[in-house]
């Protein structure tokens, strides 16, 4: 039997105990909250805001930036929030890409190897951690002396994995119960935006470097894509156009996949309900993926209800 195909509703700064609430009406599985110190709502204390609302409605960060986090803090407010929920968090976890959320806490952006050598030092301690462990750890980025967490949790919390570095692909294989690929490359000069990696290449490139892992690791995670755009429409060419002329305005045309690529990738879900539908199947057969989140709630009612 294949896999059943799940969501995620990735929400705003908004009303999240009324968002939630719908979400868990329509058949989400998980709303998240996303993490950029000083730009974004704290995802913990939000989401706590939500736990009240639902009542099987998983709990996901989206993803807490452990470039400039530390583990004793993020397990900290992961443990209380898992205990204020029953034991229904998503922690997900990525090493960090803007270079504002470096600057602004006084600390230098590192290479992207140095990234991945951080997120490893937070993963395993916070991790730790969590199992109730007292950790010493005198790392390159991390150093941490007796820290213990003196929280009783009712079950460890789900591990989700996102980014598409090859080295955090194969720690996800080998730590997470989700890796969710983001599609994304190299951060434009702007600081901001991202190269995307949208061609059917890219993401065979990135499963190859997926399933690597799990052979070595003898275990797979659930596979998961971020979505960047949602629209149900009856012309899906001429709005995958009509997308692609947008993203022109701040990423190079010569960086943009073409229509072709664009309406087969599972980073953009453009089409029917049918025709999503159809194609969540189809990228379920192909590649594996059976895990989504998004950033729109209303337009994927009808898909949610008909997909399986």
């Amino acid at each position: 039997m294949a896999a059943s195909i799940a969501f995620a509703l990735q929400v705003p700064e908004a009303d999240l105990e009324e968002i939630a609430a719908r979400a868990e009406a329509a058949g989400f599985a998980a709303i998240a909250v996303a993490d950029h110190p000083g730009t974004t709502w704290s995802p913990f204390v939000a989401l706590a805001s939500a736990a009240g609302s639902t009542d099987n409605l998983l709990l996901g960060t989206a993803v807490v930036n452990c470039g400039v986090r530390d583990p004793l803090d993020i397990a900290s407010d992961t443990a209380t929030l898992q205990s204020l929920s029953g034991g229904r968090v998503v922690l997900g976890l990525g090493a960090g890409h803007t270079p504002a959320e470096w600057s602004q806490v006084g600390r230098q952006r590192p290479s992207p190897s140095g990234r991945i050598d951080r997120f490893d030092e937070v993963v395993r301690s916070t991790l730790a951690l969590l199992r109730g462990e007292t950790v010493t750890l005198d790392g390159r980025y991390i150093r941490l002396h007796e820290a213990r967490l003196h929280i009783d949790l009712p079950a460890l919390p789900q591990l989700l994995f996102g980014g598409g570095n090859q080295r955090l692909l194969r720690l996800g294989c080998e730590l997470a119960d989700i890796v969710e690929l983001g599609g994304i490359g190299r951060t434009l000069p702007d600081g901001h935006y991202h190269e995307p990696r949208w061609t059917a290449a890219h993401v065979e490139a990135a499963l190859g470097v997926f399933d690597q892992g799990c052979a070595a690791a003898n275990r797979r995670p659930i596979l998961g894509a971020l979505v960047q755009h949602v629209e149900i429409t009856d012309d899906a060419e001429r709005s995958a156009r009509r997308y692609l002329d947008a993203a022109s305005t701040v990423i190079p045309d010569e960086l943009l996949p073409t229509i072709g690529d664009l309406l087969e990738c599972p980073y953009v879900l453009i089409g029917t309900a049918d025709e999503i539908v159809t194609k969540l199947r189809r990228l379920r057969n192909r590649w594996g993926f059976t895990r989504y989140t998004v950033r729109s709630l209303d337009p994927l009612v009808e898909v949610i209800a008909a997909v399986s």
